[in-house]
């Protein structure tokens, strides 16, 4: 099935609980900083999207939900959201969903300041590692201190290559 326009696709049913119900209630960022992107995502991807992730054990570091063309990504243990993917309600390649904008938490109560770039490198290494379920690189490689990388990926930055 190609999907061309958002508003027309049923919402995945949520793995939600009696435990998780709270999940349902994440408030959007405060202030966010919008920052433009051109993602493209295939019709498989796509679905993989719009069933989010939700963590089992402490180790998974993110709560990822869809609702209403956006994908939101929240951590886990605090439940604030420090992403959301918002999704263009009509693609203008068949077959092809893209995301149009990447909204940023402000909040630095919460966040560290992460430039644009920063900022769209690490959502994507989530949504790569947590929702599309792919490798990660090795993180030795990127630079990255490794309690950093532990603390943004958790147990997801062990899975093989």
């Amino acid at each position: 099935m190609e999907v061309t326009n958002l508003s027309y696709v049923p919402e995945p049913r949520p793995r939600i609980d009696a435990h998780t119900r709270w999940l349902l209630d994440l408030e959007e960022p405060r202030d966010p900083r919008t920052v433009k992107i051109h993602w493209l995502f295939n019709q498989r991807e796509f679905a993989r999207i719009r069933q989010g992730f939700l963590p089992c054990v402490m180790e998974e570091k993110w709560f990822i939900y869809f609702r209403r063309c956006r994908l939101y990504l929240a951590r886990s243990w605090t439940a604030k959201t420090r992403y959301v993917l918002e999704f263009v309600p009509r693609s203008p390649r068949p077959g092809m969903v893209v995301a149009s904008r990447l909204l940023v938490a402000q909040d630095l109560e919460r966040w560290d300041p992460l430039s644009d770039d920063q900022a769209c490198e690490e959502c994507a290494m989530v949504l790569e590692g947590y929702v599309l379920g792919r490798a990660l690189a090795c993180f030795g490689d990127t630079g990255m201190n490794p309690i950093a990388a532990w603390s943004l990926m958790g147990s997801v930055m062990f899975r093989p290559q």
